[in-house]
């Protein structure tokens, strides 16, 4: 009896292990298809040579966030290759729900997810509860204490997803990339 109790744990541990495995060409994938507005496509099949083509990333660290979450950077220089030209010079930052398989766009972009990633976040399983709680949530101060993303103002995130004021210049961390001349 006592072998099959930990029989059953190690089965259960060792599912759990590898449904927190990040799939990072899924990850990728719908990072890219965030990416397309950058472009500026030279022939009907630069989508796909786009879609196709690798894309570097780099892992950001993170404080407060559960281990399902992940958050990214990818770099876009200006660069022409066959039928496509970046054109934009920037560090677009992203981050991934590996359970829901949603992405949030963070920084860079026309549109920032980051109210939807907080909703998400103070309604889901998105918390660390480790290093963090439901109560660093309530405020700009308590949620840029217990939480941190690499490259991001957290405190200017948290109050611009709460203000009733949407306009990006008010808030510097909302500034979308700036088109190369």
């Amino acid at each position: 009896m006592r072998l099959i109790l930990i029989l059953t744990v190690i089965v259960l541990k060792s599912t759990t292990v590898s449904s927190q495995d990040l799939d990072s060409s899924l990850m990728i994938l719908k990072a890219k298809v965030c990416l397309l507005e950058f472009l500026n496509y030279k022939s009907k099949t630069a989508i796909f040579e786009f879609i196709n083509e690798p894309l570097s990333y780099k892992l950001l660290n993170s404080k407060g966030f559960s281990k399902h979450i992940y958050f990214f950077e990818i770099p876009l220089s200006f660069l022409q290759k066959k039928n496509l030209i970046y054109i934009y010079d920037y560090s677009f930052i992203l981050a991934y729900n590996a359970r829901t398989e949603t992405i949030y766009r963070l920084k860079g972009f026309r549109l920032n997810d980051f109210p939807k990633f907080l909703s998400d976040t103070k309604n889901g399983n998105n918390i660390d509860y480790y290093t963090a709680s439901a109560k660093d949530l309530q405020s700009a101060n308590k949620f840029a204490k217990s939480f941190f993303i690499e490259g991001l103002d957290m405190k200017c995130l948290y109050k611009s997803a709460i203000s009733v004021t949407k306009h990006k210049l008010k808030f510097s961390c909302l500034r979308p990339a700036e088109e190369i001349d």
